[in-house]
């Protein structure tokens, strides 16, 4: 009986197995052969001697790891940017129902923080701060 079971698994085992597809040669895109060829004719033009800028002569910055404004964090922010110190109390309460993490990109460089009246107007303003008015007023 054991070996009938065996002989069972082994045969309905060989079904599964699956085929092997045959190594296709990979083939290099048209768009590198182009590349090797319009940098051969600069080459014809310019002369072997010419100096070209690659872009891979600058020294780059290693990338500062992303720290996001949180509400504990806020408080900084507002010391950077008077007219947000006035809205803290708003901000901070609504934080309370609203989640709330901004990027610093947003408040830095797409808030018009020198606009002419109410800060509150911006339209990124808007987008990155929760505030109180956000709530109908029987939920405030």
């Amino acid at each position: 009986m054991m070996k009938l079971t065996a002989m069972m698994m082994l045969s309905s085992a060989s079904a599964y197995t699956m085929a092997v597809r045959p190594h296709m040669p990979t083939r290099t895109s048209p768009l590198r052969m182009q590349d090797v060829a319009v940098a051969s004719d600069m080459e014809s033009v310019n002369g072997p001697d010419a100096i070209t800028y690659d872009g891979g002569e600058e020294e780059k910055e290693a990338p500062s790891r992303f720290k996001a404004i949180t509400l504990t964090a806020l408080d900084s922010w507002g010391e950077k940017y008077p007219r947000l110190k006035e809205k803290l109390e708003d901000i901070q309460r609504s934080a309370l129902i609203f989640p709330f993490k901004a990027s610093p990109y947003l408040v830095e460089e797409l808030i018009d923080w020198d606009m002419e009246g109410d800060i509150a107007d911006d339209p990124f303003y808007k987008l990155v701060f929760p505030t109180m008015a956000m709530l109908i007023p029987e939920h405030r």
